[in-house]
């Protein structure tokens, strides 16, 4: 039962990895996303 716990505990490390590096991606985009809209607020003024 141990092997099963251990490779289990070893699945759900790997699974938080994969998630935070997701998260991780998604805040890099958004904080691109707000340097480019302050960056470009007067361009994009213009369109509305």
């Amino acid at each position: 039962m141990k092997s099963d716990g251990s490779s289990m505990a070893g699945e759900d490390r790997t699974f938080t990895r994969e998630i935070m590096f997701v998260m991780l991606l998604w805040i890099a985009a958004v904080v691109a996303a707000g340097i480019v809209l302050i960056l470009f607020r007067d361009v994009l003024t213009g369109l509305f």
